[in-house]
């Protein structure tokens, strides 16, 4: 499912890159003339540089990275906190 908007994004969803599939995306700020991208991207995924006019939905997925108060609030009940 792609999308174009952050609004549309449910809690338990992320904007992803619909080429490396990271949770990274952020609006871009436009071209870049050093690198000749004359095209204005809406946005940019931080992990693989890929520029976007549209991102890909997914569930939000657990980080088994996660330790002590962050990973207790990740996994909490939202009605908990």
């Amino acid at each position: 499912m792609n999308h174009s908007d952050f609004a549309v994004l449910k809690t338990d969803e992320v904007a992803a890159c619909p080429e490396c599939d990271a949770a990274s995306i952020a609006r871009n700020g436009g071209g870049n003339i050093r690198t000749h991208n004359y095209r204005t991207y809406d946005y940019r995924c931080h992990n693989c540089g890929e520029l976007l006019d549209e991102f890909i939905v997914r569930e939000r997925q657990s980080d088994a990275r996660l330790k002590g108060l962050a990973k207790d609030l990740a996994e909490a009940d939202p009605d908990e906190i």
